[in-house]
C-alpha cells in the first residue's frame, strides 16, 4: 500500500500495527514505500552509501532487563542455544521452617510474555497467546495447529559466585560474557545423587519431572490452575471438607490460585528439604549470607536429535521457586499447662524469588551454507555466525568513504552543501535477502535500531519522534521507524516473507549538510525493544573505528537477519540505499 503523506504514514502505520502480535515471527504488511504521491511535486534524488558489517565477539550479557532461554534454529543462520543463570533469595532474613520440615512438593515458575484471547470451552481455564516466543515451525507441513517444538531443559544448581565487584576493573564491576558457559557455569554446576545430596555434576534437579519439564520440554501456553484437594488428591467442594461427587467436573472444582503460562518445573524435593529447610542458621542470616550459601538457578538447554527447537524471551525476575512444606512446632497445644508441651504438625509455604543476580551464555552453531559475502549481517552480539558466539552489526557511512575516519568530506557530501536544497525527507532502505531469509520456518527481526556509533547513541530522528503505542516497546518510534515490511500471505500455509526495512533519517541528512562534525558512521543491530538505548560492553573492543559498546536490546534479541549489500550484483535494485526528497530553492 502506498502511503500518500507523512501523517497518513503515521495513521496506517498504526493501524496495520494494531493487527500484529508482539511475535516477531507472525507479521503483515505494513507498507511497501514510506513515501508516496504527495511527494510528486519534490524532486528525489538516490544514493548507494558504503555498508558493511563486523563481527561483535563475546558481549555483556550480565543483568539484561529480559533474557532468552531454549534453542533458536534458523536454517540460514544456524543454531543459537540460550542458557541462564540466576541468584535466588529469601523472602525474609533468618527464616524459621520449624522442627524436622518434610517438603509436600517444589517448582519453579517463571511467568511467559502472554495475553488473554477468551476462554476455554471449559469455561474455566483462560485460553492465551504467547508472546515472545520463537518457535521453529514450518506452516507449510503445520499450517493452523500449535505443534510446539520441543527440547531438553536440565536445571541444577548454579555453583559459580555471581559476584558484581571485580578491583582489577576501572570502575570496579565485573561483567558476565556470552562465551563464559564453559568456564564459569559448567565445571561448577550442582546437581544431586539418589538421596538428594548436592553433588557437583550430578543428575539435574528436575530429572525426575515429567518429560514435558525435562527432555521434552516445550513452551507451553496452557493456563495452569491449583484446585482445592484433601489429602488423598480428590478435588473438595468450596466447603473445602467434601469430595465432589463427579471428580471430573472441572466446573465444580474450587480455584485456589491460577497462573499465566509459564515455566513450570517440579524439582528434586530431597535435594531442597536438605539444602534449604535444613540449611544451617548461619547461612539463613540474610541474603548477602545466603546468595554464597545457595547460588541460585542455572537452567541448561540442549537441542533434540532433529536440531530444531524454541526459544522463549523472559523475565526471570518475575520468577520464583515455591517449597510447600509440613514442620512440626512445639507447644501447649491441649491449653493444659500440666501436661507436657507436644508437637502440632502444620503445612505452609516459602518462595525464593529469582530477582538476582542474572546472566545468558550461548553456544552458537553457524549454518554450513552461511555465505555472508556482499552482504550485511544483523544480529545481536554473541550469536553464531561462525560458531565462535560472534554475531554481527551492520555499519553505514551515509555519504560514501573518505568521511567517518580520517575528517574529509565525502565527495557526495560536499556536493549538497553547494547545491541550496531544502530537505524535506531522507529515507535509509536495507533490502531483505529473500534467497537466504524466506525459507521454511524461519523467523525474521520485526524490529533493527539505526544509531549513531560514535557515540553509541540513538540519532536526533530517534530522539525527536515522540510516537508511543499501546502494542509495547517494539511498536514505539513509528516516524522513526525500521520495522519489518512485509508482503502478506496468501494463505496460511505460506511463510510471511520480509521485504525490506526503511528508517527516516531527515534530521541525520540536514545536520550533516550544515555540520562536518556530525557526519558520524551509523550502525544497524535487532533489537528487543525499540524504547532501550542502553549499552552493554563488548568483551573486547571491536569494529573500526573500535568501539567498546553494544546496544543492550540487541544482545536481548534472539533473532538476525540478512541483507543486500552495496555491491549487489544479481539484484541491484535492491542495494542499500538514501532517498532524499527536496525543493530546490527560487
Amino acid at each position: 500500500m502506498n502511503k500518500h503523506s507523512l501523517i497518513k504514514k503515521s495513521i496506517l502505520f498504526f493501524a496495520a500495527a494494531f493487527s500484529l502480535i508482539s511475535c516477531d515471527k507472525d507479521f503483515n504488511t505494513i507498507g511497501s514505500d514510506i513515501v508516496g504521491e504527495d511527494y510528486l511535486t519534490m524532486d528525489r534524488e538516490t544514493f548507494e552509501p558504503t555498508a558493511g558489517y563486523e563481527l561483535t565477539g563475546a558481549v555483556q550479557t550480565s543483568n539484561l532487563p529480559v533474557n532468552s532461554l531454549g534453542v533458536s534454529y534458523n536454517p540460514a543462520l544456524g543454531t543459537r542455544v540460550s542458557h541462564f543463570v540466576t541468584q535466588a533469595k529469601l523472602p525474609v532474613d533468618a527464616p524459621d521452617f520449624g522442627l524436622n520440615p518434610q517438603v509436600d512438593s517444589v517448582w519453579v515458575y517463571i511467568p511467559y510474555f502472554s495475553h488473554q484471547d477468551g476462554m476455554e470451552s471449559d469455561g474455566v481455564r483462560r485460553k492465551f497467546v504467547l508472546d515472545s516466543i520463537d518457535d521453529f515451525l514450518d506452516r507449510t507441513t503445520q499450517p493452523d495447529a500449535y505443534n510446539p517444538t520441543k527440547f531438553k531443559l536440565r536445571v541444577y544448581e548454579n555453583g559459580y559466585n555471581l559476584q558484581t565487584f571485580d578491583p582489577g576493573a576501572s570502575d570496579g564491576v565485573l561483567r558476565h560474557y556470552s562465551n563464559e558457559k564453559t568456564t564459569k557455569m559448567d565445571p561448577y554446576k550442582r546437581g544431586t545423587d539418589a538421596a538428594g545430596n548436592v553433588v557437583v555434576n550430578g543428575d539435574p534437579l528436575n530429572k525426575n519431572a515429567s518429560a514435558s519439564e525435562y527432555d521434552q520440554f516445550f513452551f507451553d501456553a496452557s493456563e495452569r490452575i491449583l484446585f482445592r484437594r484433601n489429602q488423598n488428591g480428590e478435588y473438595l467442594e468450596a466447603s473445602g471438607n467434601t469430595a465432589l461427587a463427579d471428580q471430573n467436573d472441572i466446573t465444580k472444582r474450587t480455584v485456589v490460585e491460577r497462573f499465566t503460562p509459564g515455566i513450570w518445573i517440579n524439582l528434586n524435593k530431597e535435594y531442597f528439604r536438605k539444602k534449604i529447610l535444613n540449611a544451617p542458621a548461619s547461612s539463613l542470616v540474610n541474603n548477602n549470607v545466603f546468595t554464597e550459601y545457595f547460588r541460585g538457578l542455572y537452567f541448561e538447554a540442549e537441542a533434540n536429535s532433529d536440531g530444531y527447537g524454541a526459544m522463549a524471551m523472559l523475565d526471570f525476575a518475575k520468577g520464583y521457586i515455591k517449597i510447600e512444606y509440613s514442620y512440626g512446632e512445639l507447644g501447649d497445644h491441649d491449653n493444659n499447662p500440666s501436661t507436657p508441651d507436644t508437637i502440632e504438625n502444620k503445612r505452609t509455604s516459602t518462595r525464593l524469588s529469582l530477582s538476582g543476580e542474572t546472566a545468558n551464555f550461548y553456544d552458537n552453531y553457524a549454518s554450513p551454507s552461511l555465505n555472508l559475502t556482499d552482504r550485511l549481517f544483523v544480529s545481536g552480539g554473541g550469536k553464531g555466525s561462525n560458531g565462535n558466539g560472534d554475531g554481527a552489526v551492520s555499519y553505514i557511512d551515509v555519504f560514501g568513504p573518505d568521511g567517518p575516519d580520517d575528517g574529509d568530506v565525502p565527495d557526495y557530501l560536499q556536493q549538497l552543501r553547494t547545491k541550496g536544497w531544502l530537505i524535506n525527507e531522507a529515507h535509509l532502505t536495507f533490502y531483505v535477502d529473500e534467497q537466504q531469509m524466506h525459507k521454511p520456518g524461519q523467523s525474521e527481526p520485526l524490529r533493527l535500531y539505526l544509531y549513531d556509533s560514535k557515540n553509541n547513541s540513538p540519532i536526533y530522528d530517534y530522539l525527536s519522534d515522540g510516537t508511543t503505542s499501546m502494542l509495547g516497546p517494539k511498536f514505539q518510534k513509528a516516524i522513526y521507524n525500521g520495522v519489518l515490511q512485509s508482503q502478506p500471505r496468501q494463505s496460511s500455509t505460506e511463510e510471511p516473507k520480509g521485504l525490506k526495512y526503511q528508517f527516516r533519517i531527515t534530521e541525520y541528512v540536514k545536520r550533516c549538510i550544515n555540520k562536518d562534525s556530525t557526519n558520524y558512521r551509523l550502525r544497524l543491530s535487532a533489537t528487543e525493544s525499540i524504547a532501550n538505548t542502553n549499552n552493554v560492553y563488548y568483551k573486547t573492543p571491536n569494529g573500526t573505528p573500535s568501539t567498546k559498546y553494544l546496544p543492550a536490546a540487541s544482545v536481548m534479541s534472539p533473532l538476525g537477519t540478512i541483507l543486500y549489500g552495496q555491491t549487489e550484483t544479481l539484484y541491484p535494485e535492491k542495494r542499500v540505499k538514501l532517498e532524499i526528497y527536496y525543493t530546490k530553492p527560487d
